[in-house]
């Protein structure tokens, strides 16, 4: 059933992005991981993963680029009215599909995909003390627009680990090659392990193909892309 997520705040995090806290009338649900679809007229797939693990509100990160035409008309939507209409709950990827023991669990993001391993991060740490790895690969310093949170957890829990990967001055072949590397030095067999990946196709499918010779099971990678984007068979 769509709601209206109406605005209470709005703050600037940094690279170009934009934190977007929204109360949803009526209430939602949702499992960490899944996204919104926004509700615009004579618009379609505009989807923003929910970076909030279940509660009152919804939060969002937005990349608020000029070139970023989905971050763009929402933005004017907001400015205009202060509220959008959205269906929330949508996709595949969520703490609801990894395995219910207390196997470690990889949670990698380049970039805003950051806002799903938030969503999930905060999920998890209320369930178990089951060892989580978050991998962020980002292009610059700059775009840890969260980086102080993601240490806050590796900081005050035994069982969160957490690496930023920054790819300055490198191509981004260069970079998610150095990605993986930091991946498999660190645990080089992935055989025990799941893993959530969030980011583009190319990034997520490289992901699953590298680490799946240290180990890591097809059926235990999680992404949205496998179900927007699935590699042609």
């Amino acid at each position: 059933m769509p709601t209206n997520l109406t605005l209470k705040l709005r703050r600037q995090l940094g690279a170009g992005v934009e934190q977007l806290v929204f109360r949803p009338d009526p209430p939602a649900s949702w499992e960490a991981g899944q996204f919104v679809e926004l509700l615009m007229p004579g618009e379609k797939d505009l989807y923003f993963t929910i970076a909030s693990a279940p509660g009152d509100d919804i939060e969002l990160h937005v990349d608020s680029t000029p070139d970023n035409m989905g971050g763009r008309m929402l933005m004017d939507r907001i400015e205009e009215a202060g509220f959008v209409q959205a269906e929330v709950g949508h996709g595949e990827c969520h703490v609801g599909r990894l395995p219910a023991d207390n196997s470690p669990v990889l949670l990698i993001a380049s970039g805003t995909g950051f806002s799903q391993i938030k969503a999930m991060t905060e999920a998890l740490l209320t369930r178990s003390a089951r060892p989580l790895y978050i991998y962020w690969a980002v292009r610059s310093t700059n775009g840890l627009y969260m980086g102080d949170l993601a240490q806050s957890w590796a900081d005050t829990h035994d069982h969160v680990h957490f690496s930023a990967v920054i790819s300055e001055r490198q191509t981004w072949d260069s970079g998610q090659h150095h990605l993986h590397a930091c991946i498999t030095e660190d645990h080089p067999d992935l055989a025990d392990f799941s893993a959530v990946c969030c980011g583009s196709p190319d990034m997520v499918y490289s992901t699953l193909d590298y680490l799946a010779g240290f180990g890591l099971s097809e059926q235990r990678f999680f992404s949205d892309m496998l179900q927007f984007a699935p590699r042609p068979e």
